[in-house]
């Protein structure tokens, strides 16, 4: 049953209050892509259009590259539906655009080619019934990408130019190594949307939003203090934060653990060093919490303060692998919930990475879920690493 005016006016009014409550950009998306149903067969009537006009630009200001970032395959497909039904526009092509890329991507990740080829005509505006490509089906996932770029090269400038841009990005990640960031993951808790859904009396929930995995680049720079401080001194963004900080308050802990592993490197230094830490998590609009972030710190903090002898022996940070697990002060890895590990290793698994390193306590779940997902893409390899400690 149809909502009436009067009522479609209270849920569009908690839309709007839902999307002020939202933590992040790619809820606030959601929350728009699944009320459009709620709006599609009401927009011609002439008491909805003013609502039609209002959402539309709505939906449009959330999608950027950052909104799309963790969104699955399921959602950025809703998405592209949506936007298809709009009316033709400037700012609707570049989203378009912007979000098919993603799904291509994505696809192109897990080696679905069909479907990644699908949505790079979508978003270059190329006919896919006329491209003709021979994919491989085994070796390395990127080189069989490139080898497919080059049977396509030609056939449609604008897809020639967005493979480019998905062959770029993919590479930035493919061989690459550092000492100054680290790949982490890590889970995002959000609300539960009350929007009614199409056809449905009020208070049917149409979305809930639980864990979703988080796959961001960590940042940092970590130096020995000059002064005789007993404390560390840890700052995020630019902010300094105490050890009793919901999600930073573990890099306290990843500096004690580094500074046990090093003081092997000078057992007889006294009195033991602090360290003054800067870190700073990329592409995030929002605050998150935890503490499964510590692996990752600590590995981050170990490759600054060994900066010298680790250019030196050439050992850096992979661009290819992903961290979590917690870590306690004397470098042990604490396991991560295992009820939110999956949406970290599906977050991993959808992405050009390689590796995935887990806390050995959490090394079941991982792995089951890695398998469950190779059921359905079986030619993605992404590989599991597990530890005990920080010195492993």
């Amino acid at each position: 049953m149809l909502s009436s005016p009067l009522q479609f006016a209270r849920d569009f009014a908690k839309l709007k209050s839902r999307i002020g409550d939202a933590s992040s950009a790619e809820q606030r998306l959601l929350l728009l892509s699944d009320f459009w149903p709620n709006l599609r067969s009401l927009a011609e009537q002439s008491e909805y259009r003013s609502y039609r006009d209002e959402f539309i630009p709505l939906l449009l200001a959330q999608i950027t590259a950052a909104s799309l970032i963790d969104l699955t395959i399921a959602e950025l497909e809703q998405i592209c539906a949506v936007l298809q039904e709009l009316d033709s526009s400037d700012e609707q092509k570049a989203a378009i655009r912007l979000t098919a890329q993603k799904l291509a991507e994505i696809n192109f990740y897990v080696r679905d080619t069909e479907a990644a080829l699908k949505a790079a005509c979508l978003a270059a505006g190329a006919d896919y019934e006329l491209l003709t490509c021979h994919p491989r089906k085994g070796g390395d996932p990127l080189l069989s990408f490139c080898d497919l770029r080059e049977q396509i090269a030609g056939r449609n400038k604008p897809l020639d130019q967005l493979l480019t841009e998905i062959a770029s990005d993919w590479e930035s990640h493919h061989d690459s190594y550092f000492h100054d960031r680290v790949n982490c993951l890590f889970v995002e808790k959000s609300l539960v949307s009350r929007v009614p859904a199409p056809e449905q009396s009020e208070g049917k929930e149409t979305r809930q939003f639980g864990s979703r995995g988080c796959l961001r680049t960590l940042t940092g720079n970590v130096e020995t203090r000059k002064n005789a401080s007993k404390t560390d001194d840890i700052a995020f963004d630019n902010k300094v934060r105490s050890p009793d900080d919901p999600f930073v308050g573990v890099a306290y802990d990843s500096l004690a653990a580094v500074r046990v592993i090093l003081a092997a490197f000078a057992p007889a230094r006294t009195p033991k060093p602090r360290y003054h830490a800067h870190y700073n998590v990329k592409n995030s609009d929002h605050e998150f919490t935890g503490d499964s972030i510590g692996l990752a710190l600590s590995l981050l903090s170990y490759a600054q303060l060994l900066k010298p002898e680790m250019l030196r022996l050439e050992r850096f940070i992979s661009g290819e692998v992903a961290f979590t697990g917690g870590i306690d002060s004397d470098g042990n890895l604490t396991p991560v919930n295992d009820k939110t590990l999956p949406a970290k290793i599906e977050r991993a698994f959808f992405s050009p990475l390689r590796y995935v390193v887990v806390p050995q306590a959490n090394a079941a779940t991982a792995q089951r879920t890695i398998d469950r997902l190779q059921q359905k893409y079986p030619h993605r390899n992404l590989k599991l690493i597990t530890a005990s400690n920080l010195s492993e």
